[in-house]
């Protein structure tokens, strides 16, 4: 792990006390907006940059993804700030899974210059 990653962590560890996390997650559990910004603003950074780091074509996509996911299952999570995070990125892997596994299935657009020599050709 570099440098950087390390005081990411450390930052991340040090954020909120067991208590202030506790009662963080009680109000994005109850639907606080405010409590989901914090939560979103904490964690979008690092969930974004490991979309990206899976290959993912359209990360912020898979960041909706996994804030989608997150409130749809908040009600079923029942842990600490590690395991808060944990799984989040659990959903994180998933969702970038998914997102290549639906841009493998779409067509590539064709280049439009390669088109128009096809025309030509068959004319």
């Amino acid at each position: 792990m570099t440098a950087k990653n390390d005081r990411i962590e450390s930052a991340n560890r040090d954020r909120w006390s067991a208590a202030e996390f506790s009662g963080l997650l009680g109000a994005a559990k109850s639907g606080a907006n405010w409590a989901w910004r914090i939560l979103v603003e904490a964690y979008s950074p690092s969930l974004l940059g490991y979309a990206r780091l899976r290959g993912a074509a359209e990360p912020e996509d898979v960041l909706s993804e996994v804030w989608m996911a997150a409130a749809t299952g908040i009600q079923q999570f029942d842990g600490d700030e590690p395991g808060f995070r944990s799984w989040l990125f659990v959903i994180a892997h998933r969702r970038a899974i998914d997102a290549g596994r639906k841009g493998a299935r779409r067509p590539h657009p064709a280049d439009p210059a390669s088109l128009e020599e096809l025309s030509t050709r068959s004319a």
